[in-house]
């Protein structure tokens, strides 16, 4: 492999991420991940064969995922305790109730 000064390092979040030094690549990838921060181009996807392999996102981009993704948690968090001891069928039957009230259009 190409790449031999790679690291695993764990986000606040617990997720895996992978920092490679950007000297230990070869000439040709330094110059595309140098073009990709002139352009700015905030996702890039690496294919093989048509099949994506990878995704390549600029740190503006990981920032603004790791915000969203902290924000939907703070949420998901609040809505489980909002249906804390209300049973999975009543929550359902709110959701089908609601639903049914969108698309009979008399929702606002």
């Amino acid at each position: 492999m190409f790449i031999t000064n790679m690291s695993r390092t764990r986000t606040p979040e617990n997720s895996l991420m992978r920092r490679v030094d950007l000297s230990s690549l070869t000439r040709e990838l330094r110059e595309f991940f140098a073009k990709l921060r002139r352009e700015e181009t905030p996702v890039v996807l690496v294919e093989e064969g048509g099949k994506v392999l990878a995704a390549v996102v600029g740190p503006w981009e990981l920032e603004s995922y790791e915000e969203n993704r902290e924000k939907l948690g703070a949420l998901l968090r609040e809505l489980r305790e909002a249906n804390r001891g209300i049973s999975g069928k009543d929550i359902e039957a709110d959701i089908e109730a609601a639903l049914q009230e969108v698309r009979s259009g008399s929702a606002i």
